[in-house]
């Protein structure tokens, strides 16, 4: 689940194909390979504008237009 406050040409993509692919990195963590970490995630998207799911993240992130919820399909350890 990731509070979306813009990505709209995301969304539009989304709605065309669903696979979406992510690159995420921290270097405060140490990872197997690197002094940071990193991951690409792959998966299918949804934007949510409504419901259990939408509340909760509205009620962390107030400015958040949407969810954006990737069901993940596979991870890998970059770094």
């Amino acid at each position: 689940m990731i509070p979306a406050y813009g990505l709209v040409n995301t969304e539009k993509n989304i709605a065309v194909k669903s696979k979406v692919i992510l690159s995420i990195s921290n270097r405060e963590v140490q990872g197997l390979y690197s002094k940071r970490v990193g991951f690409v995630v792959e998966g299918t998207g949804k934007f949510i504008k409504s419901g259990t799911e939408y509340d909760l993240m509205k009620a962390k992130f107030d400015g958040a237009r949407a969810v954006l919820e990737i069901t993940i399909t596979f991870v890998k350890q970059t770094l």
